[in-house]
């Protein structure tokens, strides 16, 4: 039964990274064909519909990723399996304590789904960086302490995500003040490099600058992912 369910997932890994690769290389002269692509649009239709709900997901994050950061960084992880909720793989020690937040903080804000999870390194307004990790849902995004049980120490609502600029110029940090707040997330820049670092860009300028870390395997590239997860759902 495992070595079946084994064998299930890397079939279904190999079903998305095939199509990824395969509307990369239909899309890629769309502009200059006389129809603009819509025999193109027609087949890829042909192929997504068969698809299951969790793998559509996948294949909309990745093309969504590809438009906003293709030329500006070298590895966006589409050849890979994209999991989203990576603090129960990366940190199994703790993970029950992850579960438990996350299903009080599900019950209390009724979000639906968990977009992205991982650790973190905060960056503060002193330059002082801190572990923390990152939960990401369909309507907040969560700063907790691992460090005590996953403890939520901030709420940020998401209204919507704009695609990174091709050089961001980070602003500096700032302090985040209670719990509850009553800004925003309004866009989120990236590095053109192969750092982790993404800064979320909230509506009173208070970004949050962090870091994505602790990954298994260690050089594995999440940025990619990040975006394409927030596009996707905002498309």
């Amino acid at each position: 039964m495992r070595a079946g369910l084994v064998i299930l997932r890397a079939y279904r890994r190999y079903k998305v990274k095939s199509y990824v690769r395969e509307v990369n290389r239909r899309f890629k002269n769309v502009r200059s064909m006389k129809d603009h692509g819509r025999h193109v649009k027609w087949w890829a239709w042909t192929l997504i519909k068969g698809l299951n709900p969790e793998e559509v997901l996948q294949i909309r994050a990745k093309v969504a990723a590809l438009e906003a950061l293709k030329g500006q960084r070298a590895d966006l992880g589409l050849q890979r399996a994209w999991e989203g909720n990576y603090l129960k793989r990366d940190s199994p020690g703790t993970a029950s304590a992850f579960t438990l937040v996350s299903g009080e903080l599900q019950r209390k804000d009724k979000f639906m789904r968990r977009l992205f999870s991982c650790n973190v390194r905060k960056i503060n307004h002193f330059h002082k960086a801190e572990d923390r990790a990152l939960l990401i849902t369909d309507r907040h995004l969560y700063k907790l302490d691992p460090l005590k049980q996953y403890k939520p120490m901030k709420s940020i609502p998401l209204y919507n995500v704009r695609p990174p600029p091709p050089h961001p110029t980070l602003p500096p940090a700032r302090s985040w003040g209670t719990y509850v707040t009553s800004w925003w997330v309004t866009g989120l820049s990236v590095s053109p490099g192969k750092d982790q670092l993404v800064v979320f860009h909230t509506k009173d300028s208070r970004d949050l600058v962090v870091c994505l870390q602790g990954m298994v395997p260690p050089a594995e590239s999440r940025i990619g992912e990040l975006v394409g997860a927030l596009l996707g759902h905002f498309k």
